[in-house]
C-alpha cells in the first residue's frame, strides 16, 4: 500500500518547513551531559525519573504515523529483552498528549508485547524535542541515544544500526573517540544534504519536479551516504517525471542498500505500481521480486506489505495471485496492530476491486 510519510527522509521535512526550526537549536554530541527527562505522560511502563549512574539507557524517538518507527519498535524490544540491565524508553514527540493522546495510547495498547519497554509523551513545551532531537540536529525519526553509564551521550543513530553499539557501550568496549570523529562527519554531511534539501524543497513548491530530482542527483553526488536515505524520494521522483531510468534504479536499490528493509522495499515496489504516479514504463515483473522479497523480510505477517504485493500482482495481470495475496492481508487485519480503520477499509476494498476484475474477465 501507499507508504505511510517517514520523517526519515529529509526532503519531507524540508516541504514540512520543519528545517529551520531545528537549524538554530544548541548542540548536544556524543560525550555530552544527557540532557534532563521531562515528558508530559507515561502511557507504558514504569516512569524514569533520570539517569543513574553506572546503567545505560537508551532513549528513542517516535511518532504513530511513521512507518520505518512501527519497523524498528520490534527490534527494540528485542533488544530490550537482551539487554535486561538497560532501560529503554520510547518518546512520542511529534504527537502533543492534549491532540493525540488517545490515539497514542491505543497505538501502543495496539502494538502490545512488539513494544515491551516503557513509552512517554513529549508534553506541549516539546522539552524533548527541543533538548534532545533539535540539540542534536537529528532531522528524522525514529532515533534512538544511548546513554553510557557516566550518564553521557555514548552514541545517537538509527535504532535498527544500535545493536553492536549499545552491546559495546554495556560490555564497557565502547570507542568514544572514535564515535564523536563519525558524528563530527555525519554533522558535516548532514549540512551538505540540508543545503541541497533547501533547494529541493523551493524547486518543489513551484512545481519544478526535474530540478528537484536534479537537486536529489547533486546531494547523492557530493555525499554518497546519503543515498540510503534519499534514494526512495529520488525514485518516486523519477517514477512522477516518467524517466527511462526509473526501473533500473529501483533494481539498483532493491538488491543494494535497501535489500535487508522490508518497509523501504515494499514503498519501491508500490512507486513502480501506484495509479496516482501512473509511471507508464514500468517493470511489473520487478516490482513483484522487490514486493516478494519484503514480504519474506517481514515473514508474511504484514497486511500493508502483502497489499503491495497483491497489487503488483495485479499491475501485471496475474488476478488470481492478487486475490489469494489479498485474503492474506485481509485475514490478518482482525489481529494488526498499529493499524486505523481507514487502512482496513482500504484493503478490504482491493481486494474487492481484484474480484470485481477477476469476475470481469470471465
Amino acid at each position: 500500500m501507499k507508504p505511510i510519510p517517514s520523517l526519515r527522509i529529509i526532503g519531507a521535512l524540508a516541504a514540512a518547513g520543519l528545517l529551520s526550526a531545528m537549524a538554530v537549536a544548541q548542540d548536544l554530541k556524543v560525550g555530552s551531559k544527557a540532557p534532563e527527562l521531562k515528558v508530559a505522560t507515561w502511557v507504558k511502563g514504569q516512569p524514569v525519573k533520570g539517569f543513574e549512574s553506572g546503567k545505560v539507557y537508551v532513549v528513542e524517538f517516535w511518532a504513530t504515523w511513521c512507518g520505518p518507527c512501527r519497523e524498528s519498535i520490534p527490534h527494540l524490544t528485542e533488544l530490550a529483552k537482551k539487554h535486561k540491565d538497560v532501560t529503554f524508553i520510547g518518546v512520542d514527540s511529534f504527537e502533543r498528549p492534549a491532540d493525540n493522546l488517545d490515539a497514542v495510547k491505543k497505538f501502543v495498547a495496539d502494538m502490545g508485547s512488539k513494544m515491551d519497554y516503557n513509552v512517554a509523551v513529549d508534553g506541549s513545551a516539546a522539552f524533548m524535542a527541543k533538548n534532545w532531537m533539535e540539540a542534536a540536529k537529528q532531522e528524522g525519526i525514529p532515533t534512538a541515544f544511548v546513554v553510557g553509564k557516566d550518564s553521557k551521550i555514548a552514541w545517537i543513530g538509527h535504532p535498527m544500526e544500535m545493536g553492536d553499539v549499545l552491546a559495546d557501550v554495556v560490555a564497557g568496549k565502547f570507542d568514544a573517540n572514535a564515535a564523536v570523529q563519525a558524528q563530527e562527519r555525519e554533522a558535516d554531511e548532514r549540512q551538505k544534504v540540508m543545503a541541497h534539501m533547501q533547494k529541493y524543497s523551493e524547486m518543489m513548491q513551484n512545481g519544478d519536479t526535474k530540478g528537484a530530482l536534479a537537486e536529489l542527483d547533486a546531494a547523492i553526488k557530493e555525499t554518497p551516504s546519503s543515498e540510503k536515505m534519499l534514494g526512495e524520494l529520488k525514485l518516486e521522483l523519477m517514477a512522477r517525471t516518467g524517466s527511462t531510468d526509473t526501473n533500473a534504479y529501483a533494481k539498483k536499490l532493491s538488491e543494494g542498500l535497501i535489500k535487508d528493509q522490508a518497509m523501504s522495499l515494499n514503498n519501491v515496489a508500490w512507486y513502480l505500481v501506484d495509479d496516482e504516479i501512473n509511471y507508464k514504463k514500468a517493470d511489473y515483473k520487478l516490482a513483484v521480486k522487490i514486493a516478494e522479497r519484503a514480504v519474506e523480510l517481514s515473514k508474511s505477517a504484514d497486511p500493508t506489505i502483502l497489499d503491495t504485493l497483491a497489487y503488483c500482482y495485479f499491475k501485471g495481470g496475474n488476478i488470481d495471485k492478487a486475490i489469494t495475496t489479498q485474503e492474506k492481508a485481509v485475514k490478518l487485519l482482525d489481529t494488526a496492530r498499529g493499524l486505523d480503520a481507514e487502512t482496513k477499509e482500504e484493503l478490504r476494498d482491493r481486494l474487492e476491486k481484484f474480484k470485481k476484475a477477476k469476475k470481469g474477465g470471465q
